[in-house]
C-alpha cells in the first residue's frame, strides 16, 4: 500500500517546470492564473480517471515510456507554439497548446499514478489533492520562470534561446 505523501510532490513537478518554460518561452502570453488552473484541472482529472479506471495493463517500463513520450511531446509542442509566435500566426493555436494540450500531455503521470490503490482515500479526494498540488507547483514554476527571466535581463547575461 503506497502512501500519498511519498509521491505527491513529484507529480506536481512537471507543472512547475512546464509553467516556468512557458513563461520564459512566451513572456507576452498572459498565463498568470489560467495556466495553474489548466494544470490543476487536467492533473486532477487524470488522477481521478486513473483511480477510477485502474489501467492495470500499463505498469513498470511501459508506464515510464508513456510518461517520457508525453513529456517529450509537450516539449516539442511548446517549441512549435513559440515558433508560431514568430511566424505571425494567430494566437488560437498557441493558446490551445499552452492551456489544453501541454497540461493534458503532462497529466499522463497523474493518470498512471492514480491507479495506485489507497486504503482510505477515495478517487475524488485523491484528485482534489493532486489538483491542488499541481496548482501550487504551477504558481511556483511561474515565479521561478519570472525570476530566471528577470535575472538574465537585469545582469545583462546572454539569454538562453527561449528568453527574448
Amino acid at each position: 500500500m503506497s502512501n500519498l505523501w511519498d509521491f505527491l510532490p513529484f507529480l506536481g513537478v512537471d507543472s512547475a517546470w512546464a509553467s516556468a518554460a512557458v513563461l520564459m518561452a512566451m513572456p507576452d502570453e498572459k498565463v498568470s492564473w489560467r495556466l495553474p488552473a489548466a494544470f490543476a484541472l487536467f492533473d486532477g482529472l487524470g488522477t481521478f480517471l486513473g483511480a477510477s479506471i485502474c489501467p492495470a495493463h500499463s505498469t513498470g517500463a511501459e508506464a515510464r515510456a508513456m510518461t517520457v513520450a508525453a513529456v517529450v511531446s509537450a516539449g516539442v509542442l511548446l517549441l512549435v507554439a513559440r515558433k508560431t509566435r514568430t511566424w505571425g500566426h494567430n494566437t488560437s493555436f498557441r493558446r490551445i497548446a499552452i492551456f489544453v494540450a501541454i497540461p493534458a500531455l503532462l497529466a499522463t503521470d497523474n493518470f498512471l499514478e492514480g491507479r495506485v490503490s489507497f486504503a482510505v482515500i477515495s478517487p475524488v479526494t485523491l484528485a482534489i489533492v493532486m489538483a491542488a498540488s499541481s496548482w501550487l507547483m504551477s504558481f511556483a514554476g511561474l515565479a521561478i520562470g519570472e525570476l530566471v527571466a528577470d535575472s538574465f535581463k537585469r545582469f545583462g547575461w546572454a539569454a538562453p534561446p527561449s528568453v527574448p
